[in-house]
């Protein structure tokens, strides 16, 4: 008879198995949403499909705590200054342009043909945002952007 603890473990894997796959899932096509702060919620985020939100943010931090309330432990600011494009590995990674800003995006499953992705560009005015999910591709010249990982997904993106 199979022990217990190998019933457990198999069940731990089988959890873990589906979190990948969720976490990993990408939206079909190369669309994005736009909204204005207050009408964010969880649903918008889980759909996996960038977001700008058009409303003037004048603390980027204040966005944490009314959009991502209690979602993310982890939160890492970087300033890129120069441009190449860059997979998101992380949960959400939150754009936050200095000036005036064109930004590239392109789908997860976009191959690169000629040294160019297939992308979509957009221009978000000083103070809005963008928020990327995990796999997007993004290409930007001068922005601060905020890396959001929960606890499983920071542990995912070792092994990813």
């Amino acid at each position: 008879m199979i022990e217990f603890k190998y019933i457990i473990l198999g069940m731990v894997i089988l959890v873990i198995i589906c979190y990948i796959k969720y976490y990993t899932k990408t939206y079909p096509s190369l669309t994005f949403l736009q909204s204005t702060i207050d009408k964010v919620d969880f649903e918008m985020l889980n759909s996996k499909i960038p977001i700008i939100i058009t409303d003037q943010i004048v603390n980027v931090y204040d966005v944490f705590s009314i959009v991502f309330n209690y979602q993310y432990t982890f939160i890492t600011k970087m300033h890129v200054i120069g441009s190449s494009w860059v997979r998101n590995s992380h949960k959400y990674m939150v754009l936050y342009p200095i000036t005036r800003e064109t930004i590239k995006i392109a789908h997860p499953k976009s191959k690169m043909k000629d040294g160019k992705y297939e992308y979509i560009d957009i221009i978000l005015n000083k103070n809005q945002l963008l928020i990327i999910p995990y796999g997007w591709w993004v290409l930007t010249s001068k922005c601060d952007v905020f890396k959001l990982d929960d606890l499983f997904s920071k542990l995912i993106s070792y092994v990813l």
